[in-house]
């Protein structure tokens, strides 16, 4: 019987891992679902107010990174706050506007995902629309894709009016010269509040 302090054995066990090893193929195409799903069951939660739905796939720690400032979050603890949003929040669109991105490292532990959507709904009856992009990086705990950081960037309110000016021209690409659209806005002056009234035509 070969022992494996000799260095033969030591060869025949280094080889037996190796093979075991190479054995064990990782499917990346279904490793790349599983993170597409994961993130796909975040934004259901959004429309179904249901924020333990929502951190689900998140670690129990994790890292949330906005506003040039990091903090350390706990699922538990973030639970309240979520929902609260949810239930304040009425979302009515949340649109891929660029192909989202995944790398997966070559041994499928880690993962990023890169995502940027609009945002359209009312917060307390008031309406909100913003252009959002964020990375995640994802780690595999116990056989599960879990989100360990979130770096989130917002488009400024002062960018938003390109955005909202090619939406529009792709809904009504093929508007007629004769229709124009009217747009009510409220304003605050150097004294007293008013109310605009802007027109919009295709030759404008």
């Amino acid at each position: 019987m070969m022992k494996l302090s000799t260095p033969a054995g030591l060869i025949y066990l280094f080889l037996f891992t190796v093979l075991i090893s190479c054995g064990r193929s990782i499917d990346m195409e279904q490793e790349r679902e599983d993170i597409l799903a994961t993130i796909a069951s975040m934004r259901d939660a959004h429309f179904e107010s249901d924020a333990a739905k929502f951190l689900e796939p998140m670690s129990d720690s994790f890292l949330e990174v906005r506003s040039g400032n990091y903090m350390k979050l706990f699922k538990k603890e973030s639970l309240p706050g979520i929902q609260s949003y949810f239930d304040s929040m009425d979302f009515l669109e949340l649109e891929d506007v660029q192909e989202s991105v995944v790398e997966i490292s070559q041994d499928a532990s880690m993962a990023t995902y890169t995502g940027s959507i609009i945002l359209r709904g009312s917060l307390d009856n008031n309406p909100v629309f913003s252009k959002l992009s964020w990375l995640s990086t994802l780690k595999k705990l116990d056989g599960e894709w879990k989100i360990i950081q979130n770096v989130n960037t917002s488009m400024p309110d002062t960018n938003l009016g390109p955005v909202v000016l090619e939406r529009v021209k792709h809904q009504f690409a093929n508007m007629p010269d004769s229709l124009f659209i009217q747009a009510k806005a409220s304003c605050t002056g150097p004294t007293d509040p008013f109310e605009t009234l802007v027109l919009s035509g295709r030759n404008a």
